[in-house]
Protein backbone atom coordinates (compact mmCIF):
# COMPACT_ATOMS: atom_id res chain seq x y z
CA UNK A 1 0.00 0.00 0.00
CA UNK A 2 2.72 2.47 0.99
CA UNK A 3 4.73 1.56 -2.11
CA UNK A 4 1.75 2.20 -4.40
CA UNK A 5 1.09 5.58 -2.79
CA UNK A 6 4.75 6.55 -3.16
CA UNK A 7 4.77 5.36 -6.79
CA UNK A 8 1.66 7.44 -7.52
CA UNK A 9 3.37 10.53 -6.14
CA UNK A 10 6.56 9.79 -8.10
CA UNK A 11 4.71 9.42 -11.40
CA UNK A 12 2.64 12.53 -10.72
CA UNK A 13 5.72 14.61 -9.84
CA UNK A 14 7.41 13.45 -13.05
CA UNK A 15 4.36 14.51 -15.09
CA UNK A 16 4.49 17.91 -13.38
CA UNK A 17 8.13 18.33 -14.35
CA UNK A 18 7.34 17.42 -17.95
CA UNK A 19 4.53 19.99 -18.00
CA UNK A 20 6.88 22.65 -16.68
CA UNK A 21 9.68 21.85 -19.17
CA UNK A 22 7.28 21.61 -22.12
CA UNK A 23 5.72 24.96 -21.25
CA UNK A 24 9.16 26.54 -20.80
CA UNK A 25 10.19 25.42 -24.31
CA UNK A 26 7.40 27.66 -25.65
CA UNK A 27 7.80 30.31 -22.94
CA UNK A 28 4.23 29.58 -21.91
CA UNK A 29 4.92 30.26 -19.13
CA UNK A 30 8.64 30.98 -18.94
CA UNK A 31 11.03 28.58 -17.27
CA UNK A 32 11.34 31.12 -14.49
CA UNK A 33 7.69 31.92 -13.82
CA UNK A 34 5.71 32.34 -10.65
CA UNK A 35 3.74 29.18 -11.41
CA UNK A 36 6.83 27.06 -11.95
CA UNK A 37 8.52 28.23 -8.76
CA UNK A 38 5.35 27.44 -6.83
CA UNK A 39 5.23 23.98 -8.44
CA UNK A 40 8.89 23.39 -7.52
CA UNK A 41 7.94 24.03 -3.89
CA UNK A 42 4.91 21.74 -4.28
CA UNK A 43 7.07 18.93 -5.65
CA UNK A 44 9.66 19.24 -2.88
CA UNK A 45 7.42 19.83 0.12
CA UNK A 46 4.45 17.64 -0.77
CA UNK A 47 5.35 15.13 -3.49
CA UNK A 48 8.95 14.30 -2.56
CA UNK A 49 8.20 14.67 1.12
CA UNK A 50 5.19 12.39 0.66
CA UNK A 51 7.30 9.70 -1.00
CA UNK A 52 9.69 9.79 1.96
CA UNK A 53 6.77 9.72 4.41
CA UNK A 54 5.53 6.46 2.86
CA UNK A 55 8.84 4.72 2.14
CA UNK A 56 11.17 5.93 4.92
CA UNK A 57 9.08 7.64 7.62
CA UNK A 58 10.63 9.20 10.69
CA UNK A 59 8.56 7.45 13.36
CA UNK A 60 10.41 9.28 16.14
CA UNK A 61 8.77 12.55 15.07
CA UNK A 62 6.06 13.44 17.61
CA UNK A 63 3.65 14.08 14.72
CA UNK A 64 4.25 10.64 13.19
CA UNK A 65 1.23 8.43 12.52
CA UNK A 66 1.91 4.71 12.91
CA UNK A 67 -0.81 3.57 10.51
CA UNK A 68 -0.58 5.96 7.57
CA UNK A 69 -2.67 3.99 5.08
CA UNK A 70 -6.03 5.74 5.54
CA UNK A 71 -4.78 9.32 6.01
CA UNK A 72 -2.05 8.65 3.44
CA UNK A 73 -4.60 7.72 0.80
CA UNK A 74 -6.57 10.88 1.61
CA UNK A 75 -3.35 12.90 1.39
CA UNK A 76 -2.57 11.61 -2.10
CA UNK A 77 -6.14 12.16 -3.26
CA UNK A 78 -6.25 15.74 -1.95
CA UNK A 79 -2.81 16.54 -3.40
CA UNK A 80 -3.76 15.25 -6.85
CA UNK A 81 -7.12 17.01 -6.68
CA UNK A 82 -5.41 20.28 -5.82
CA UNK A 83 -2.78 19.87 -8.57
CA UNK A 84 -5.29 19.10 -11.31
CA UNK A 85 -7.60 21.90 -10.18
CA UNK A 86 -4.75 24.39 -9.93
CA UNK A 87 -3.43 23.58 -13.42
CA UNK A 88 -6.92 23.62 -14.96
CA UNK A 89 -7.83 27.03 -13.50
CA UNK A 90 -4.38 28.42 -14.37
CA UNK A 91 -4.66 27.19 -17.96
CA UNK A 92 -8.17 28.62 -18.37
CA UNK A 93 -6.98 32.11 -17.45
CA UNK A 94 -10.26 32.65 -15.64
CA UNK A 95 -10.48 36.26 -14.39
CA UNK A 96 -6.68 36.70 -14.53
CA UNK A 97 -6.46 37.14 -18.32
CA UNK A 98 -9.14 39.83 -18.31
CA UNK A 99 -7.42 41.76 -15.54
CA UNK A 100 -4.06 41.57 -17.32
CA UNK A 101 -5.66 42.80 -20.57
CA UNK A 102 -7.03 45.83 -18.71
CA UNK A 103 -3.64 46.60 -17.16
CA UNK A 104 -1.65 49.16 -19.17
CA UNK A 105 1.32 51.32 -18.30
CA UNK A 106 3.73 53.75 -19.87
CA UNK A 107 6.96 52.57 -21.38
CA UNK A 108 9.98 52.88 -19.11
CA UNK A 109 13.38 53.96 -20.42
CA UNK A 110 16.18 53.13 -18.02
CA UNK A 111 19.85 52.84 -18.98
CA UNK A 112 21.97 50.35 -17.08
CA UNK A 113 23.80 53.05 -15.06
CA UNK A 114 20.42 54.20 -13.74
CA UNK A 115 19.60 50.62 -12.79
CA UNK A 116 22.89 50.52 -10.87
CA UNK A 117 21.94 53.71 -9.03
CA UNK A 118 18.54 52.24 -8.16
CA UNK A 119 20.23 49.04 -6.99
CA UNK A 120 22.54 50.88 -4.61
CA UNK A 121 19.69 53.05 -3.30
CA UNK A 122 17.56 49.99 -2.52
CA UNK A 123 20.55 48.25 -0.93
CA UNK A 124 21.06 51.21 1.41
CA UNK A 125 17.35 51.31 2.23
CA UNK A 126 17.29 47.57 2.81
CA UNK A 127 20.20 47.81 5.23
CA UNK A 128 18.53 50.66 7.14
CA UNK A 129 15.19 48.87 7.41
CA UNK A 130 16.79 45.56 8.35
CA UNK A 131 19.39 46.80 10.85
CA UNK A 132 18.12 50.15 12.19
CA UNK A 133 14.37 50.52 11.76
CA UNK A 134 13.84 47.08 13.28
CA UNK A 135 14.35 48.73 16.67
CA UNK A 136 11.23 50.91 16.27
CA UNK A 137 8.29 49.55 18.31
CA UNK A 138 5.45 48.03 16.27
CA UNK A 139 7.03 49.08 12.97
CA UNK A 140 10.07 46.91 13.66
CA UNK A 141 8.34 43.67 12.68
CA UNK A 142 7.18 45.19 9.40
CA UNK A 143 10.62 46.68 8.72
CA UNK A 144 12.13 43.18 8.70
CA UNK A 145 9.92 42.27 5.74
CA UNK A 146 10.49 45.61 3.99
CA UNK A 147 14.25 45.25 4.36
CA UNK A 148 14.23 41.72 2.92
CA UNK A 149 12.18 42.87 -0.08
CA UNK A 150 14.48 45.85 -0.74
CA UNK A 151 17.65 43.74 -0.57
CA UNK A 152 16.19 41.24 -3.02
CA UNK A 153 15.09 44.09 -5.28
CA UNK A 154 18.59 45.56 -5.14
CA UNK A 155 20.01 42.23 -6.25
CA UNK A 156 17.56 41.90 -9.13
CA UNK A 157 18.31 45.43 -10.36
CA UNK A 158 22.06 44.80 -10.32
CA UNK A 159 21.66 41.46 -12.11
CA UNK A 160 19.46 43.07 -14.77
CA UNK A 161 22.16 45.67 -15.47
CA UNK A 162 25.02 43.14 -15.42
CA UNK A 163 23.65 40.21 -17.44
CA UNK A 164 23.94 41.77 -20.94
CA UNK A 165 27.51 42.95 -20.26
CA UNK A 166 29.17 40.19 -18.24
CA UNK A 167 32.69 41.64 -18.32
CA UNK A 168 31.89 45.28 -17.68
CA UNK A 169 33.60 45.86 -14.31
CA UNK A 170 31.14 48.44 -12.96
CA UNK A 171 27.94 46.34 -12.95
CA UNK A 172 30.00 43.27 -12.06
CA UNK A 173 31.39 44.92 -8.94
CA UNK A 174 27.95 46.22 -7.95
CA UNK A 175 26.48 42.72 -8.35
CA UNK A 176 29.18 41.27 -6.10
CA UNK A 177 28.65 44.04 -3.55
CA UNK A 178 24.86 43.81 -3.28
CA UNK A 179 24.72 40.00 -3.35
CA UNK A 180 27.33 39.41 -0.70
CA UNK A 181 26.35 42.54 1.20
CA UNK A 182 22.72 41.40 1.36
CA UNK A 183 23.76 37.95 2.55
CA UNK A 184 25.99 39.50 5.20
CA UNK A 185 23.07 41.58 6.49
CA UNK A 186 20.91 38.47 6.77
CA UNK A 187 23.78 36.75 8.60
CA UNK A 188 23.98 39.62 11.06
CA UNK A 189 20.33 40.07 11.98
CA UNK A 190 18.90 36.57 11.58
CA UNK A 191 19.69 33.11 10.33
CA UNK A 192 16.55 32.57 8.25
CA UNK A 193 16.78 30.60 5.05
CA UNK A 194 13.93 31.96 2.93
CA UNK A 195 15.29 35.51 2.74
CA UNK A 196 18.74 34.16 1.89
CA UNK A 197 17.15 32.04 -0.84
CA UNK A 198 15.35 35.18 -1.99
CA UNK A 199 18.70 36.89 -2.67
CA UNK A 200 19.90 33.95 -4.79
CA UNK A 201 16.66 33.69 -6.74
CA UNK A 202 16.35 37.46 -7.27
CA UNK A 203 19.79 37.44 -8.89
CA UNK A 204 18.85 34.62 -11.29
CA UNK A 205 15.45 36.24 -11.93
CA UNK A 206 16.97 39.60 -12.90
CA UNK A 207 19.59 38.06 -15.18
CA UNK A 208 17.06 35.74 -16.82
CA UNK A 209 14.52 38.42 -17.74
CA UNK A 210 17.20 40.93 -18.67
CA UNK A 211 18.83 38.77 -21.32
CA UNK A 212 19.12 35.07 -20.61
CA UNK A 213 15.55 34.10 -21.48
CA UNK A 214 16.39 34.78 -25.14
CA UNK A 215 19.85 33.21 -25.45
CA UNK A 216 20.35 29.76 -26.93
CA UNK A 217 19.07 26.80 -24.95
CA UNK A 218 22.61 25.40 -24.67
CA UNK A 219 23.96 28.60 -23.11
CA UNK A 220 20.95 28.88 -20.81
CA UNK A 221 21.41 25.33 -19.50
CA UNK A 222 25.13 25.95 -18.96
CA UNK A 223 24.58 29.18 -17.02
CA UNK A 224 21.72 27.76 -14.99
CA UNK A 225 23.81 24.68 -14.29
CA UNK A 226 26.71 26.71 -12.93
CA UNK A 227 24.47 28.96 -10.85
CA UNK A 228 22.38 26.00 -9.70
CA UNK A 229 25.39 24.07 -8.44
CA UNK A 230 26.76 27.11 -6.63
CA UNK A 231 23.36 27.96 -5.16
CA UNK A 232 22.67 24.41 -3.96
CA UNK A 233 26.17 24.15 -2.48
CA UNK A 234 25.76 27.39 -0.52
CA UNK A 235 22.20 26.73 0.64
CA UNK A 236 23.10 23.17 1.61
CA UNK A 237 25.94 24.47 3.78
CA UNK A 238 23.62 27.11 5.19
CA UNK A 239 20.91 24.56 5.97
CA UNK A 240 23.37 22.20 7.61
CA UNK A 241 24.71 25.01 9.79
CA UNK A 242 21.20 25.94 10.90
CA UNK A 243 20.44 22.31 11.65
CA UNK A 244 23.57 21.71 13.72
CA UNK A 245 23.91 25.04 15.51
CA UNK A 246 20.41 26.51 15.47
CA UNK A 247 19.36 29.95 14.25
CA UNK A 248 20.41 31.98 17.29
CA UNK A 249 24.20 31.79 17.17
CA UNK A 250 25.88 34.63 18.98
CA UNK A 251 27.62 36.57 16.24
CA UNK A 252 28.28 36.97 12.55
CA UNK A 253 31.75 35.52 13.04
CA UNK A 254 30.33 32.40 14.69
CA UNK A 255 27.97 31.86 11.80
CA UNK A 256 30.65 32.33 9.15
CA UNK A 257 32.98 29.91 10.96
CA UNK A 258 30.15 27.40 11.26
CA UNK A 259 29.75 27.43 7.47
CA UNK A 260 33.30 26.19 7.13
CA UNK A 261 32.37 23.04 9.07
CA UNK A 262 29.04 22.50 7.31
CA UNK A 263 27.92 18.99 6.37
CA UNK A 264 27.01 19.49 2.70
CA UNK A 265 25.43 16.05 2.30
CA UNK A 266 23.19 16.67 5.29
CA UNK A 267 22.26 20.09 3.93
CA UNK A 268 21.33 18.70 0.50
CA UNK A 269 19.14 16.08 2.19
CA UNK A 270 17.44 18.79 4.21
CA UNK A 271 16.86 20.94 1.13
CA UNK A 272 15.27 18.26 -1.03
CA UNK A 273 13.59 15.98 1.53
CA UNK A 274 10.67 18.35 2.09
CA UNK A 275 11.34 18.81 5.83
CA UNK A 276 8.61 16.33 6.85
CA UNK A 277 5.88 18.62 5.47
CA UNK A 278 3.91 15.67 4.06
CA UNK A 279 4.12 13.80 7.38
CA UNK A 280 2.70 16.85 9.13
CA UNK A 281 -0.06 17.09 6.52
CA UNK A 282 -0.94 13.43 7.13
CA UNK A 283 -1.13 14.17 10.86
CA UNK A 284 -3.68 16.94 10.29
CA UNK A 285 -5.72 14.70 8.01
CA UNK A 286 -5.79 12.01 10.70
CA UNK A 287 -6.70 14.32 13.59
CA UNK A 288 -9.29 16.58 11.90
CA UNK A 289 -12.18 16.72 12.73
CA UNK A 290 -12.22 13.77 15.17
CA UNK A 291 -9.49 14.62 17.70
CA UNK A 292 -9.50 18.34 16.92
CA UNK A 293 -12.30 20.25 15.25
CA UNK A 294 -11.85 22.15 12.00
CA UNK A 295 -10.61 25.72 12.28
CA UNK A 296 -12.64 26.78 9.26
CA UNK A 297 -10.67 28.92 6.78
CA UNK A 298 -8.01 29.61 9.41
CA UNK A 299 -5.41 30.55 6.78
CA UNK A 300 -7.74 33.09 5.18
CA UNK A 301 -8.46 34.70 8.54
CA UNK A 302 -4.78 34.79 9.45
CA UNK A 303 -3.89 36.30 6.06
CA UNK A 304 -6.08 39.34 6.71
CA UNK A 305 -4.90 39.58 10.33
CA UNK A 306 -1.19 39.64 9.48
CA UNK A 307 -0.80 43.44 9.11
CA UNK A 308 -2.03 44.08 12.66
CA UNK A 309 0.57 43.96 15.47
CA UNK A 310 -0.14 41.28 18.06
CA UNK A 311 0.56 43.79 20.84
CA UNK A 312 -2.38 45.86 19.59
CA UNK A 313 -4.58 42.81 19.00
CA UNK A 314 -4.15 40.24 21.79
CA UNK A 315 -6.72 37.96 20.16
CA UNK A 316 -4.97 37.87 16.81
CA UNK A 317 -5.04 34.33 15.29
CA UNK A 318 -1.90 32.25 15.73
CA UNK A 319 -0.20 30.25 13.03
CA UNK A 320 -1.09 26.56 12.79
CA UNK A 321 2.65 25.84 12.77
CA UNK A 322 2.77 27.16 16.35
CA UNK A 323 -0.58 26.15 17.87
CA UNK A 324 -0.31 22.54 16.71
CA UNK A 325 2.78 21.98 18.84
CA UNK A 326 0.46 22.12 21.85
CA UNK A 327 -1.32 19.02 20.58
CA UNK A 328 1.64 16.68 20.79
CA UNK A 329 4.34 15.74 23.28
CA UNK A 330 7.10 18.18 22.38
CA UNK A 331 9.43 17.33 25.26
CA UNK A 332 13.04 17.82 24.22
CA UNK A 333 12.21 20.22 21.43
CA UNK A 334 13.81 23.71 21.44
CA UNK A 335 11.90 26.76 22.63
CA UNK A 336 9.58 28.30 20.03
CA UNK A 337 9.88 25.16 17.92
CA UNK A 338 7.34 25.03 15.09
CA UNK A 339 6.64 23.05 11.93
CA UNK A 340 5.68 23.42 8.28
CA UNK A 341 2.16 21.95 8.15
CA UNK A 342 2.23 21.50 4.40
CA UNK A 343 -0.34 22.86 1.97
CA UNK A 344 -2.55 19.78 2.28
CA UNK A 345 -2.28 20.03 6.06
CA UNK A 346 -3.75 23.52 5.88
CA UNK A 347 -6.61 22.22 3.76
CA UNK A 348 -7.29 19.48 6.31
CA UNK A 349 -7.20 21.88 9.26
CA UNK A 350 -9.26 24.63 7.59
CA UNK A 351 -12.11 22.27 6.57
CA UNK A 352 -11.12 20.71 3.23
CA UNK A 353 -14.64 20.93 1.79
CA UNK A 354 -14.31 24.72 1.84
CA UNK A 355 -10.58 25.38 1.96
CA UNK A 356 -9.42 23.11 -0.86
CA UNK A 357 -11.58 24.63 -3.64
CA UNK A 358 -11.25 28.20 -2.33
CA UNK A 359 -7.48 28.17 -1.82
CA UNK A 360 -6.92 26.33 -5.11
CA UNK A 361 -8.87 29.00 -6.95
CA UNK A 362 -7.05 31.90 -5.23
CA UNK A 363 -3.58 30.49 -5.83
CA UNK A 364 -4.25 29.60 -9.48
CA UNK A 365 -5.74 33.00 -10.32
CA UNK A 366 -2.99 34.87 -8.47
CA UNK A 367 -0.12 33.06 -10.20
CA UNK A 368 -1.83 33.29 -13.60
CA UNK A 369 -2.24 37.03 -13.09
CA UNK A 370 1.39 37.59 -12.11
CA UNK A 371 2.66 35.41 -14.96
CA UNK A 372 0.37 37.32 -17.31
CA UNK A 373 2.02 40.58 -16.31
CA UNK A 374 5.44 38.99 -16.77
CA UNK A 375 4.47 37.85 -20.26
CA UNK A 376 3.05 41.22 -21.25
CA UNK A 377 5.89 43.34 -19.84
CA UNK A 378 8.80 40.91 -19.75
CA UNK A 379 11.41 43.55 -20.69
CA UNK A 380 10.25 46.20 -18.20
CA UNK A 381 12.28 46.01 -14.97
CA UNK A 382 9.64 48.08 -13.17
CA UNK A 383 7.20 45.20 -13.65
CA UNK A 384 9.46 42.15 -13.66
CA UNK A 385 11.74 42.84 -10.71
CA UNK A 386 9.05 43.48 -8.05
CA UNK A 387 7.75 40.01 -8.97
CA UNK A 388 11.16 38.58 -8.13
CA UNK A 389 11.48 39.83 -4.55
CA UNK A 390 9.27 37.12 -3.02
CA UNK A 391 10.54 34.00 -4.77
CA UNK A 392 11.82 32.39 -1.57
CA UNK A 393 8.35 32.84 -0.05
CA UNK A 394 6.60 31.43 -3.14
CA UNK A 395 8.61 28.22 -3.01
CA UNK A 396 7.79 27.94 0.70
CA UNK A 397 4.00 28.34 0.28
CA UNK A 398 3.46 24.57 -0.23
CA UNK A 399 5.43 23.90 2.96
CA UNK A 400 3.35 26.25 5.10
CA UNK A 401 2.62 28.43 7.00
CA UNK A 402 0.28 29.19 4.06
CA UNK A 403 -1.12 32.55 5.24
CA UNK A 404 2.29 33.81 6.34
CA UNK A 405 4.21 32.96 3.16
CA UNK A 406 1.43 33.92 0.76
CA UNK A 407 0.89 37.14 2.70
CA UNK A 408 4.59 37.97 2.45
CA UNK A 409 4.49 37.20 -1.26
CA UNK A 410 1.69 39.70 -1.85
CA UNK A 411 3.27 42.29 0.46
CA UNK A 412 6.74 41.98 -1.09
CA UNK A 413 5.43 42.32 -4.65
CA UNK A 414 3.12 45.27 -4.00
CA UNK A 415 5.67 46.96 -1.73
CA UNK A 416 8.46 46.46 -4.27
CA UNK A 417 6.30 47.81 -7.08
CA UNK A 418 5.32 50.96 -5.17
CA UNK A 419 8.83 51.53 -3.85
CA UNK A 420 10.39 51.35 -7.34
CA UNK A 421 7.94 53.94 -8.63
CA UNK A 422 8.56 56.28 -5.69
CA UNK A 423 12.36 56.01 -5.70
CA UNK A 424 12.61 56.39 -9.48
CA UNK A 425 10.46 59.50 -9.43
CA UNK A 426 12.45 60.90 -6.53
CA UNK A 427 15.69 60.44 -8.47
CA UNK A 428 14.02 62.03 -11.49
CA UNK A 429 13.00 65.00 -9.31
CA UNK A 430 16.59 65.47 -8.16
CA UNK A 431 17.96 65.05 -11.67
CA UNK A 432 15.35 65.93 -14.33
CA UNK A 433 17.82 65.29 -17.16
CA UNK A 434 18.04 61.60 -16.21
CA UNK A 435 14.33 60.87 -16.59
CA UNK A 436 13.38 57.22 -16.13
CA UNK A 437 9.85 57.66 -17.45
CA UNK A 438 8.41 58.45 -20.85
CA UNK A 439 6.17 61.49 -21.12
CA UNK A 440 4.39 60.39 -24.32
CA UNK A 441 1.23 58.34 -24.71
CA UNK A 442 2.82 55.28 -26.32
CA UNK A 443 1.95 51.99 -24.69
CA UNK A 444 3.65 48.67 -25.16
CA UNK A 445 3.03 47.50 -28.65
CA UNK A 446 1.51 50.82 -29.84
CA UNK A 447 4.69 52.16 -31.36
CA UNK A 448 8.49 52.08 -31.41
CA UNK A 449 11.11 54.73 -30.97
CA UNK A 450 13.86 54.71 -33.58
CA UNK A 451 16.44 53.42 -31.11
CA UNK A 452 14.16 50.51 -30.23
CA UNK A 453 13.45 49.39 -33.78
CA UNK A 454 15.64 46.30 -33.55
CA UNK A 455 13.50 44.86 -30.76
CA UNK A 456 10.05 43.37 -30.94
CA UNK A 457 7.55 44.66 -28.43
CA UNK A 458 4.34 43.26 -27.10
CA UNK A 459 1.05 44.03 -28.74
CA UNK A 460 -1.36 43.03 -26.01
CA UNK A 461 -0.72 39.54 -24.72
CA UNK A 462 1.24 37.90 -27.56
CA UNK A 463 4.42 35.87 -27.34
CA UNK A 464 7.71 37.71 -27.45
CA UNK A 465 9.72 36.48 -30.42
CA UNK A 466 13.11 38.21 -30.14
CA UNK A 467 16.14 36.01 -30.65
CA UNK A 468 18.59 38.45 -29.12
CA UNK A 469 17.58 40.57 -26.15
CA UNK A 470 20.46 42.78 -25.04
CA UNK A 471 19.15 45.88 -23.35
CA UNK A 472 22.40 47.71 -24.01
CA UNK A 473 20.76 49.03 -27.20
CA UNK A 474 17.68 50.36 -25.44
CA UNK A 475 17.30 54.05 -24.69
CA UNK A 476 16.29 52.31 -21.54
Amino acid sequence: MYFLLALTLLISATILLVIMIRGASKQSPDLLSMRNLFLVGLIVFQYTSGIIAFIAPNLTNPYAIADRRGPGLKFVFMLLLFTVGFLAIYRSGFIADKVVALFNKKQVHVTWPKLIVLSLVFFALGAVFRLVMVQVPYFGILSIQVGAAFLALSTGLAAWAWAPRLWNPIPLLVVIFVVFGGMAIFFMDSFGRRDMLGIVLAFVWGAYYSTWRNISYKKLVFRFGILGIMGVFFLAAYSSTRFNYGIKMASLGDRVRALADADIAQGVTDLFSGQNAASYSIYFIETRPDSHSYDTLHSAKLFFALPFPRAAWPGKPNALAITSTQEINSVGMPKNWNIGPGLIGHFANDNPFLALPLYTFILAVFFKFTDGLLKKYNYDPFVVLPMGVALGQIIAVPRGELANFFGKTVFYIIGGWIAMQIIARFIQLLSPTSSMFVADDNQYGDGLDEDQSDHDTYNGYEDYQSDDHDDSTYSY
